[in-house]
C-alpha cells in the first residue's frame, strides 16, 4: 500500500501548544491537564463553590458558558462533559475541572452576547474536549506517502482520527499522483563520479536498475556504468 497511518508519537497538546477558545480549568493529583492555572482547589468548598466564582468572576471575566469535566481513568485516559455511565460507582472516574468561555471571549469570537452566541460558544467547548478527549487517549496520527521501496515521500503528522488520518493519507497520495504519475514508482540512487570530484547523488525513478543508469548518463559522454546492484547504480564520468 503506498500510504499508511502511524500513531503520531509526539503529537502537540492542544491546550498548551495551540490557541483555544476557552478556558480548561483541571485539578488532579497525579496528571497535568488542561490549561494552567493559579487557581487551588484548596481554595474552594468544592466544583460548586468553583463554579460559583468562575460565574460571578469579574466584569469581562464572568464565565458566561461553563461545563463540567469528568475524567476516566482505566487502562488509559477519557474526558468528558458528562459522567461516564459505564463506570456507574465512579471507581475510575469522576469530575476534575471545568471548561469555560468568558463574556470576553465570546465577544471576541462571536460578537454580543446573545442566546446564538451562548449555544456557538458551548458547541466550540465541547468539540475542543472532544479535541483533548482524543489527544489524552493517543488518538493522533501521521499520514505517511511511500514509495515502492517503502521510502517515506509525504508526510503530515498531528491528525486528530484514525479515519481522518487516512482520508488525509489518501488525499496527499491522489495529489503526488496527479502533479506527478510517476511519484511513487521505484526509485534508484545513481552515484555520478567525474575525475577526483563527488560522488554526486542523483534520484531517478525507473522500472529496472538499468533503465535507471540510461536515464542517469543520458547525454553524458564517455560515461560508464560500473554497477547496479540493490537499486544503487555508479557510473564514472570522464
Amino acid at each position: 500500500m503506498p500510504w499508511k497511518v502511524v500513531q503520531e508519537e509526539q503529537p502537540s497538546n492542544p491546550r498548551r501548544d495551540w490557541d483555544p477558545f476557552g478556558t480548561m480549568i483541571c485539578f488532579h493529583r497525579r496528571y497535568d491537564l488542561g490549561d494552567k492555572t493559579k487557581l487551588k482547589f484548596e481554595q474552594f468548598k468544592g466544583w460548586a463553590n468553583l463554579k460559583a466564582y468562575l460565574e460571578i468572576g469579574f466584569e469581562e471575566e464572568q464565565a458566561k458558558v461553563i461545563l463540567p469535566l469528568f475524567l476516566l481513568d482505566h487502562s488509559g485516559l477519557a474526558l468528558r462533559t458528562g459522567a461516564f455511565h459505564e463506570d456507574p460507582q465512579g471507581w475510575d472516574s469522576g469530575q476534575v475541572g471545568f471548561i469555560y468561555a468568558t463574556k470576553a471571549q465570546i465577544e471576541k469570537e462571536y460578537g454580543s452576547i446573545t442566546p446564538e452566541t451562548l449555544a456557538k460558544a458551548k458547541g466550540r467547548l465541547e468539540s475542543e474536549v472532544k479535541t483533548y478527549d482524543m489527544y489524552l487517549q493517543g488518538d493522533v496520527y501521521c499520514a505517511l506517502v511511500t514509495d515502492m521501496d517503502g521510502e517515506v515521500v509525504d508526510s503530515l503528522g498531528d491528525i486528530y482520527g484514525h479515519e481522518e488520518a487516512e482520508k488525509e493519507a489518501q488525499r496527499m497520495e491522489e495529489a503526488l499522483l496527479k502533479k506527478d504519475p510517476d511519484a511513487l514508482k521505484k526509485q534508484y540512487t545513481v552515484l555520478l563520479r567525474r575525475g577526483t570530484e563527488g560522488p554526486f547523488e542523483v534520484h531517478v525513478r525507473a522500472d529496472d536498475g538499468k533503465k535507471a543508469l540510461q536515464k542517469a548518463v543520458r547525454g553524458k559522454k564517455g560515461a560508464k556504468p560500473l554497477c547496479a546492484v540493490g537499486g544503487h547504480a555508479a557510473v564514472v564520468l570522464p
